[in-house]
């Protein structure tokens, strides 16, 4: 490793571990939010990796996210350029937060359908999705007023990825 560099891969695996964002690894304290729309609203510089499950399977999505108010909500849109092995395209995707209380939100599908509730009123939070038979558990980590972190550890017998997201708000 570099000097000046934080490794944060897990031990066993050699990758990143999916509680903890690249290069921010028991380097900062959860930041509280308040007030989860004043938070979230506006856009965002995204970066995400995703390391799938088999020989050296590495995904690479570079784009932007944007929070705008619709009525009490907030509607959550991706987009980006994803990279995964031969393949290079267009990725977006489309999620409703359901604001829940200061810092809690009910995260529901573009169609509607349950995601999952995250409450970051402590600046951090662990959720769990069922999606059939595979189960993803998710790590939301705010580290500043400008910066937050969603990671997930996928496993079931369909899949078993870690994918983990870097939000930076944009000016």
């Amino acid at each position: 490793m570099q000097q000046g560099k934080i490794d944060t891969r897990s031990p066993s695996s050699g990758k990143p571990d999916a509680g903890e964002a690249p290069g921010c690894r028991n380097i900062m304290s959860a930041h509280p939010v308040p007030d989860l729309r004043a938070f979230l609203l506006g856009a965002w510089r995204l970066t995400r990796l995703g390391w799938i499950d088999g020989p050296v399977r590495v995904m690479r999505l570079v784009g932007t996210a944007r929070f705008s108010p619709r009525a009490s909500d907030l509607a959550f849109e991706e987009r980006g350029t994803m990279a995964f092995g031969a393949f290079a395209g267009d990725s977006v995707k489309r999620l409703m937060f359901h604001l829940a209380g200061d810092g809690a939100a009910e995260i529901s599908f573009e169609d509607g359908a349950p995601f999952h509730r995250v409450d970051l009123s402590r600046g951090r939070a662990d959720v769990r999705h069922e999606c059939g038979p595979d189960l993803y558990e998710g790590r939301y980590r705010v580290l500043g007023p400008d910066l937050w972190t969603l990671n997930w550890r996928v496993t079931g017998p369909r899949k078993r990825h870690l994918i983990a997201s870097r939000f930076v708000r944009t000016r």
